[in-house]
């Protein structure tokens, strides 16, 4: 999943936010 590849930060800030980065 693209979440796990997001760091700990980025989770905690929005898990969407973070996929819409890696994506």
């Amino acid at each position: 999943m693209i979440y796990r590849i997001c760091t700990d930060w980025k989770r905690l800030l929005t898990k969407m936010g973070c996929a819409l980065e890696i994506s």
